[in-house]
């Protein structure tokens, strides 16, 4: 176990605004009112204050950090508006969302704040098998789960942009080259799913070829579509909902929600209470 301590300089803050379609709204630069710079962006100071952060690191953290950092070519802390989950929007994606009233907004849960939401004072994953992850974007959080908890039996995500998936399943490919094609059984269908299987090995630590899937092999499961459609939700322990969902949706996403199985968690920044 080990500790690290992070101080925060004191920068100013900026506030940007996006539009549900993925796009940039932060071209008012006309705009003169008070705290706003000549791009039209919002311009916040914080008070300076003096603090510190410690957070427990694993080696199982620390080496799906490794893992992802190679697979997603040395990019995993992305912020900002113009990170590969935003660049990779298609035009096609912006015409289903438009059609579905969905949301392409988009903003990712950074490595460390995976590790605090998995750990055992929060969602606790090393005592669960089962993780669904609804909106998964690029695929970071949900494979960094399946590295960093071998617990996680069955790890689920949906996206409904077809160029954030792409980048998903590029990744889970990547993965299985670089911990070893051997180790997996892979089913894909480009664009559209792709499911890796980790494979059993024996007790002399060797894979066994001729070894059944059962319930202990480790599956790895991305779909690209609408989380709207799933069915089978209430296999899941936790449940990953970091995505933005229009308020003409509040009524479908408390339905799928309402199907949870009795102890299951969801991490969402939606205030649950306000829209149920």
């Amino acid at each position: 176990m080990a500790f690290y301590i992070i101080e925060r300089s004191v920068e100013p803050m900026t506030e940007y605004k996006e539009n549900e379609d993925g796009t940039d709204n932060n071209n008012n630069s006309n705009n003169n009112n008070n705290g706003n710079n000549n791009n039209g962006v919002n311009t916040f100071h914080s008070e300076e204050e003096s603090w510190s952060y410690t957070e427990d690191i694993s080696i199982e953290y620390a080496f799906a950090q490794s893992v992802l950092f190679k697979i997603y070519g040395g990019v995993v802390q992305e912020t900002g508006h113009k990170t590969k989950g935003h660049l990779s929007l298609t035009d096609g994606d912006r015409e289903i969302a438009k059609n579905m009233k969905g949301s392409l907004l988009y903003g990712e849960l950074l490595s460390r704040g995976v590790n605090k939401a998995l750990d055992s004072q929060h969602l606790d994953a090393a005592s669960h098998t089962v993780l669904y992850e609804l909106g998964m974007g690029t695929g970071k959080v949900l494979i960094q789960a399946f590295l960093q908890f071998r617990n996680l039996k069955y790890l689920f995500g949906i996206e409904l942009s077809a160029g954030r998936y792409m980048l998903a399943e590029e990744a889970a490919l990547k993965m299985v080259n670089l911990l070893g094609k051997d180790s997996f059984d892979i089913q894909l269908v480009s664009g559209s799913y792709i499911k890796i299987t980790e494979k059993l090995i024996n007790s002399n630590n060797i894979v066994d070829p001729d070894e059944k899937i059962n319930p202990n092999q480790r599956v790895l499961h991305m779909v690209c579509g609408d989380m709207f459609t799933l069915r089978d939700i209430d296999n899941a322990d936790i449940i990953m909902l970091e995505t933005e969902v229009p308020q003409d949706l509040h009524a479908h996403l408390c339905k799928l929600l309402s199907r949870m199985k009795d102890g299951a968690q969801t991490l969402t920044y939606h205030d649950i209470r306000k829209i149920w």
